[in-house]
């Protein structure tokens, strides 16, 4: 009974405020007169569009990398079966 009792009692009654504050009402960081806060950075374009810049150079050179894998995959394995690679037909990096 008592762990439902307490909870039920405490927002009922309110907890008391330190001796110092009374009569001061909270708001909100960055109203008037208050500190304001920057930003959070997902508010910011600027910042999003640079993440999303970001992500796809990284995308690109991902893709490069697994391009020239593939291809000298595909040149060593020429190699083993005794043809020569090819050259033509590659697209262009």
């Amino acid at each position: 009974v008592f762990p439902l009792v307490g909870p039920i009692a405490w927002f009922l009654a309110g907890r008391q405020r330190p001796a110092g504050h009374a009569g001061r009402s909270r708001r909100a960081p960055g109203a008037r007169g208050g500190p304001r806060r920057p930003p959070a950075p997902d508010d910011d374009p600027e910042f999003l569009e640079s993440l999303a810049e970001r992500s796809r150079r990284q995308d690109d050179e991902l893709f490069h990398r697994w391009e020239e894998d593939l291809r000298r995959r595909e040149d060593d394995l020429r190699r083993r079966e005794g043809d020569p690679p090819r050259e033509e037909n590659r697209p262009e990096v």
